[in-house]
């Protein structure tokens, strides 16, 4: 981590494959645009994943329910119709690329998409991948 602002997130404790899910999100979070996991925090025997934070004002993230308005940090209104047709394509490319790793995205809304300006087109972030699951290929 180089300065970057960080959010912790509860992860319960009891839940079974948890620090090979977490091992294998964080490996997929370094190649794909999704919300980042940097590491595992303890105090006092409650354990937190330490976050990448999207949501702070000092962020060049926009929720994309929020991108919808002219005076954000990020703005749908501003694309043309080619580079709104692009956004969703990139939000289905990472979806593919998580379902090519094993996981299973149960929840994609504009509440669980952040979208940040990139050399004039919007660039999408996917967040709130609690509910996300790995599964295994083998039956």
């Amino acid at each position: 981590m180089s300065g970057e602002h960080v959010r912790f997130v509860p992860i319960k404790k009891d839940s079974l494959g948890r620090k090979r899910f977490l091992s294998k999100y964080k490996a997929v979070s370094e190649v794909a645009s999704i919300q980042q996991l940097f590491g595992l925090y303890t105090h006092l025997q409650n354990e937190y994943a330490v976050m990448e934070d999207l949501d702070g004002p000092q962020t060049p993230y926009e929720l994309l329910g929020n991108s919808f308005s002219t005076n954000g940090k990020a703005s749908v209104v501003d694309l043309s119709r080619n580079q709104r047709i692009l956004l969703c394509h990139h939000v289905a490319c990472i979806v593919q690329f998580l379902h090519s790793r094993d996981f299973i995205v149960k929840v994609i809304s504009d509440k669980s998409i952040f979208v940040r300006k990139q050399h004039e087109e919007l660039v999408p972030t996917l967040t709130n991948l609690d509910e996300t699951r790995s599964v295994s290929q083998q039956c």
